[in-house]
């Protein structure tokens, strides 16, 4: 009789066993598939979200920086067409012989750090919002007439292109980028007030391109400087 309960005993709890292995085993093939996939995709879909967003700053600032760079490229232009302009205006004479005296005086008095101060002085009003266009315009199209000046009292300067100044000489190129820089952004400036939106956040952008344009003008003085010193100038006689 012990034996039988003994052995039913036993068989009972066989079956509990059996039964609550049947229960893990039915319960674990179901859930550890749907769980892994559940990671796997919001992990998967996480990435994609923060792929995205730092993707989509990205594009911001690589639009941002196409946007300036175009921008620094079509005032370079008006700088340049300015300056042609100038150059093809026929000074009388009276007015050619005092330009012609100012700039022997000009050239005999000035040292490096006068052609910096003096470029710098043109220059920075350039980044007034509006006003630095047009003031970088006129200044172009007066150092084109200047130019045409001193073509026609010297032949060999005749044979020389305007714009071969301002761009075959590497001060000249420090000076137009500089110039550029600044009208460039005295029209971003006025575009962002016209649109209402906020400037502020590009007053440290700003000081960084006043300290890119004296870096340049400091720079193109000196080679300027240089270039006038290691030449002979043969002005004409008035």
């Amino acid at each position: 009789m012990i034996d039988r309960i003994y052995i039913l005993e036993l068989y009972s709890i066989t079956k509990r066993v059996e039964g609550n292995a049947g229960q893990i085993l039915d319960e674990a093939p179901k859930n550890k598939p749907y769980n892994t996939v559940k990671t796997v995709f919001f992990s998967v879909f996480n990435s994609v979200v923060s792929f995205w967003k730092h993707s989509s700053v990205l594009l911001i600032l690589v639009s941002q920086m196409l946007n300036r760079i175009v921008l620094f490229f079509v005032f370079l232009g008006i700088f340049s067409a300015s300056f042609a302009i100038g150059a093809e205006v026929q000074v009388s004479e009276e007015e050619s012989a005092i330009i012609l005296e100012q700039f022997e005086t000009l050239i005999l008095e000035i040292d490096a750090v006068g052609i910096f101060v003096h470029n710098t002085t043109l220059s920075l009003p350039m980044f007034i919002p509006g006003f630095g266009i047009a003031w970088g315009a006129f200044a172009a199209f007066s150092t084109g007439m200047a130019f045409s000046v001193l073509q026609s009292a010297d032949p060999m300067l005749e044979k020389i292109p305007s714009l071969t100044i301002l761009f075959m000489s590497p001060f000249g190129l420090m000076e137009v980028a500089a110039y550029s820089i600044a009208m460039s952004r005295s029209y971003m400036i006025v575009y962002k007030m016209i649109k209402r939106m906020p400037i502020r956040p590009d007053v440290r952008v700003i000081g960084i391109e006043v300290a890119i344009l004296i870096g340049l003008l400091l720079a193109g003085g000196f080679i300027e400087y240089y270039f006038i010193q290691s030449i002979q100038t043969d002005m004409p006689q008035i």
